[in-house]
């Protein structure tokens, strides 16, 4: 599962989870944790879809308690998620899809031959695809100009951060309380030996 925070405002990816487990809350928190290990701040106001995963009480409470605003976007208004789809298109056809033995051509498994079988020549492992995926995402793609912004996405970060303030009083520490309110949550409160 890949995960990925964006930035609404300057396009910039914010976060990133790559695992095996499939999304639920735990990964939703888990991205949480990541946004503040690298902005050391949460947002505000998040935006997501009406997925199951986005619906929870360990989500709903962790916000409530850092004052985030949950929005939900609209079902069936496909152009709401927009700008995330299109940072996983991008993500899907400049990194995965070029990585060795990827399985972009199995969607027509009978133009393949043995000889040429990518799950027989898969190299990756879960972390070097994790760096991959990291090093597009914010390092390669933040110094690229952005069509709709007309300059690269750190510049317009600089320039908005100029003309707005860094606002310091949204930092969040990224210490051993924060590690446990995005920890795994028992599905029992209460378990008894």
């Amino acid at each position: 599962t890949l995960s990925i925070g964006v930035d609404g405002n300057t396009t910039h990816a914010r976060a990133l989870i790559l695992s095996y487990d499939p999304p639920s809350a735990r990964t939703v928190l888990l991205l949480l944790r990541d946004y503040v290990r690298r902005n050391q701040r949460l947002p505000r106001i998040i935006v997501v879809d009406n997925g199951k995963e986005f619906h929870s009480r360990e989500l709903e409470w962790f916000c409530r308690m850092y004052g985030i605003e949950i929005r939900y976007r609209a079902p069936g208004m496909p152009r709401g998620g927009a700008m995330i789809e299109r940072l996983l298109g991008a993500t899907e056809e400049e990194v995965i899809g070029q990585m060795r033995g990827n399985t972009r051509q199995m969607k027509d498994p009978r133009l393949v031959t043995k000889s040429i079988n990518p799950f027989d020549r898969a190299v990756r492992t879960l972390a070097s695809a994790y760096e991959n995926i990291n090093a597009y995402l914010f390092e390669v793609r933040p110094t690229r100009i952005h069509p709709a912004l007309g300059v690269t996405p750190d510049e317009y970060e600089a320039k908005r951060y100029a003309e707005t303030g860094t606002r310091e009083h949204r930092y969040v520490r990224f210490d051993s309380n924060l590690l446990l309110m995005t920890s795994p949550h028992p599905h029992r409160p209460m378990h008894f030996i």
